[in-house]
Parts: structure tokens; sequence; C-alpha cells
């Protein structure tokens, strides 16, 4: 279901992406290939960036995928399921915010170039107990991007969602790790976690 669901994302995106053009249109197909083929890798942003105060969630994320995975802004459209133009503009604005770079260094990547999680079970498996992890640890969680596909949620709901339910972290922890006020943390997952959420985000 989850399968079937990033491909109706990525098939909509490029259909909505296309033109009369036919430079575009085979540069929106080039791009989607790319993203679909790579569709099962990981593509992960470090939890710790989103403590940057500067910077809303998801142009953290835009400003990650354009800088360090060197993806293009449809390409980065199409893995966050939002449009050209609003992956354009949230870079520009990060950008201007927070000029730090985070482009990807040699030992980010092992030998095939694919990218690793240093710290992050599979949500398919029991999660470790949050409460015996050293709170630096914490900030070495590594946040599949694709969370921020789902239009049903905010950019910060799905994050305190994911790490709520998948990552077993406690609102006290997640108000620390993201640099937020507590209630703001409680009211966001009350509100996200309904399946009737619909974020204008």
């Amino acid at each position: 279901m989850i399968v079937r669901t990033q491909k109706s994302h990525l098939i909509s995106n490029f259909l909505e992406s296309i033109s009369d053009s036919d430079e575009e249109v085979l540069e929106a197909l080039e791009s989607f290939i790319e993203v679909y083929k790579n569709r099962h890798k990981s593509i992960i942003i470090p939890l710790k960036l989103f403590s940057n105060r500067k910077l809303g969630v998801l142009e953290v994320s835009v400003k990650y995928l354009i800088e360090h995975y060197k993806f293009k802004y449809h390409q980065a459209a199409l893995i966050l399921n939002r449009n050209d133009r609003t992956i354009w503009s949230s870079y520009k604005k990060a950008s201007t915010k927070d000029q730090t770079t985070y482009a990807q260094t040699d030992d980010q990547t092992n030998k095939s170039g694919s990218y690793q999680e240093s710290f992050a079970s599979s949500d398919n498996k029991a999660s470790t107990d949050i409460t015996k992890i050293n709170p630096s640890d914490l900030n070495n969680l590594m946040i599949d991007a694709r969370i921020f596909s789902d239009r049903k949620q905010s950019p910060l709901g799905s994050l305190v969602v994911y790490l709520k339910d998948k990552k077993s972290l406690s609102y006290n922890q997640i108000s620390e790790i993201l640099k937020r006020d507590y209630r703001t943390i409680w009211l966001t997952y009350k509100k996200s976690s309904k399946p009737t959420r619909v974020s204008n985000g």
C-alpha cells in the first residue's frame, strides 16, 4: 500500500510538471526516471538539522536534498510531493535565511555511493529503548525524506508523528531535539495524528 502511494505521488507530480515543450517534457521525464529508479534507496536527512529555528521543516528538507544530494528542483519536488515552484521558492528562502551549506563530504557515502543511516532501526523492527540512548545519539538519528510527501500533514506534523510513532520518542525528547515548545509539539501531534488532518503546506 505504501509502495503504491509512493508510485502515485511520483506519477501525479510528473504529469503535473509536463508542458507542451518537448525539451521540458524530456527534462521532466529524465528527472522522473532518476527518482523512480532510486525510490527504494534511503534518502535521509539528519534529524539535528531540524533544530535550526531559522528555517522551517520543509525549507531544511529542500535545502538538504538540493545541496547534499545534488537533486534538481524537479527531483526534489517528486520526492517531497510538491510542485517545482514550491521547491524553488523554499530553496531560495532557505538560502537567504541560512547560508550554511549542506554539501556532501567524502565520508558520508560508502563505496557504492549509497547513503546509510548511522543510527535508526528499521521501522519494521522492534524499536530501541529510546530512554536508554544517550541524548547525543538522538541527534544522530536520520529521517527518511519521503515522510514529508504526505500532503495531508504539515511538514512539522509529519516529522513529529514519525518521531513519536515510529521512533518512540517522548514529547519532551522531541521538544528538546527540535528546539520547540513542549506544548507546540503536543498540539502538533494531536492534530497531525488525526486521519482527517489537512494541510496547506
